[in-house]
């Protein structure tokens, strides 16, 4: 029996299957994953692989297979810092000094990378990307990202925050800048009630009285969202900027381009805790851009609007044939009548009086038959 077999696309960088796609075949999981991510889907990192399972139950089998190969360089590393103890014993001459002091090394590593990793209380969120990447710009590299709005009121957080940001820096002396912490290090935290420092212009009036920093996380390492109840949000229309929720956060240090600082960015989980009032502009009103709309005009052969009780009555309006320019003058339909022969009465015009008879001149009664005279 032949085994069914579909294709999912794998990140050699984050070493996992990514954005749920399954399809029947390379072609479709390609096209599906450029619908997501644009052209930014041709990269080297990313690879249709055939999988025989969906790439969730794929992932779950990784995740399996790396926590068993954890275990076990945990136990190689574990000999081998006994081994490395025992050499710099005798190296050095310092017998008798306690191995608990490598591992007092690496817990002490370990501790600092833990206090740079934060979960906020209930924020504000504001120009959301957290479903779809988004590039800041024309051939950036599309990133999930959103702007935080922490009340200043929050002193918990913000204490929190302040913590990372400094254990942050700890790391960024022993790893980018020479066991040196720079004199000015880039913060990502910005006052809301300052001005932005992209432009100097003023923040925006949902800032006013929240710190503001903004955070972000490749496209292959999308973030979890989850609504209060921990399901997670499946409705796009669900997250939006102006939604408030909560949202896990790491920072890091870094040095680019000649700056130091310390970034920040999206640790996997975000919650909505609630709704908001949606913040950005919304479409212009029709009437706006095309002006009030006309009044509705009569048709021919047209039942006039009924009149309303103490308005003058409307004056229908007279249908008229407009004049024929060619005619030539002085034209008489009665120059081409026979003697005896009543010419053809013209139809009444709708709207028009009826027309009044016509007086003989001699006996000044109708003429109810033929023309003058009785012709």
């Amino acid at each position: 029996m032949a085994e069914n077999y579909g294709y999912g696309i794998y990140s050699t960088v984050s070493k996992r299957y990514i954005f749920g796609i399954y399809e029947s075949s390379k072609n479709k999981a390609r096209k599906k994953l450029q619908a997501k991510i644009g052209k930014d889907a041709f990269r080297w990192r990313f690879e249709a692989r055939r999988i025989k399972a969906h790439p969730n139950e794929i992932n779950a089998q990784l995740e399996n297979k790396y926590k068993q190969k954890l275990k076990r360089k945990k136990k190689e590393k574990s000999m081998g810092e006994i081994a490395d103890h025992y050499v710099d014993q005798f190296t050095s001459g310092n017998w008798g000094t306690s191995h608990n002091n490598y591992q007092r090394r690496d817990s002490f590593m370990s501790d600092q990378f833990n206090q740079t990793r934060i979960v906020t209380e209930e924020v504000r969120f504001s120009f959301v990307n957290l479903l779809t990447p988004r590039a800041i710009q024309d051939g950036a590299e599309p990133k999930y990202s959103v702007t935080i709005l922490l009340p200043k009121s929050d002193l918990t957080t913000k204490a929190k925050i302040d913590a990372a940001i400094e254990a942050a820096k700890q790391i960024g002396k022993s790893k980018h800048w020479n066991n040196v912490i720079p004199p000015m290090v880039n913060i990502p935290i910005h006052d809301g009630d300052g001005v932005k420092p992209s432009d100097g212009m003023p923040f925006g009036d949902e800032c006013k009285g929240h710190w503001v920093f903004s955070a972000s996380t490749k496209a292959d390492q999308p973030p979890k969202v989850v609504d209060a109840n921990l399901n997670p949000i499946m409705d796009a229309t669900e997250v939006y900027s102006g939604m408030y929720g909560k949202i896990a956060l790491n920072f890091a240090p870094y040095k680019f381009s000649g700056k130091s600082g310390v970034g920040v960015y999206i640790s996997t989980n975000v919650q909505k805790t609630r709704d908001g009032e949606p913040l950005g502009a919304s479409a212009p009103d029709v009437s706006s851009d095309f002006g009030p709309s006309p009044a509705p005009q009569q048709g021919f052969n047209q039942a006039p609007p009924a009149q309303q009780y103490g308005q003058a009555p409307q004056q229908q309006q007279q249908y008229q044939q407009a004049p024929n320019p060619n005619a030539q003058p002085g034209f008489n339909l009665q120059h081409f009548t026979q003697p005896g022969q009543q010419p053809p009465q013209q139809q009444q015009g709708y709207g028009q009086a009826p027309q009044q008879p016509q007086i003989d001149p001699v006996t000044g009664q109708p003429i109810n038959n033929g023309g003058v005279y009785g012709l």
